[in-house]
């Protein structure tokens, strides 16, 4: 059902909360301009302000580290983990599922995502995701080094598993907060 325009709230010409500006073009006389963001052109526009260089930089640190995380994980880790871990001439079979296994976690995404929309935590919506990631992601890359070196299939296994759905949430996390600026 459509809401009739008479029926949807109008918002002020200043909103402390939200920093809403009406489409008269208007512009606050107590933030200097250099702090306000253009009007997206669509109606009534959000004013937020500008981020640095520094803060965006600072921001997508997060991508590149994913991005080497799970290029040199697809392009040089597990090849040669699948070859020293079940070197009976069966490394493809074992690189397949470590590939299948990188698929399946990506499936954990939209479930994060979802949580991640709905949280009403204190320290904001995506940061818990992120930093429960983190606690998750950095112990099991430990785990993986120490499994890899002792040669132990068992235990590389579940943990790459569990690191990559870590890995996955975080990504996601971080997908949404850029949104959110």
């Amino acid at each position: 059902m459509v809401a009739a325009p008479e029926d949807i709230e109008q918002p002020s010409e200043y909103s402390p909360n939200l920093r809403i500006h009406n489409n008269n073009n208007k512009k606050f006389e107590d933030e200097p301009q250099s702090l306000l963001s253009q009007d997206d052109g669509v109606g009534v526009g959000v004013v937020r302000p500008r981020r640095s260089l520094l803060h965006l930089m600072g921001i997508n640190s997060f991508a590149f580290v994913y991005g080497i995380l799970i290029s040199t994980f697809g392009l040089i880790v597990l090849p040669l983990e699948s070859e020293a871990l079940w070197p009976e001439a069966q490394e493809a079979l074992l690189l397949s599922i470590f590939l299948a296994l990188c698929g399946v976690s990506q499936l954990s995404g939209p479930l994060a995502g979802y949580a991640s929309d709905c949280c009403q935590s204190k320290w904001g919506r995506r940061r818990p995701y992120l930093l429960g990631g983190a606690c998750v992601t950095i112990p099991c890359l430990l785990l993986l080094h120490e499994a890899s070196q002792t040669k132990n299939f068992g235990l590389y296994l579940p943990i790459f598993f569990i690191a990559m759905l870590a890995l996955n949430v975080m990504f996601t996390s971080y997908q949404g907060a850029l949104t959110d600026l």
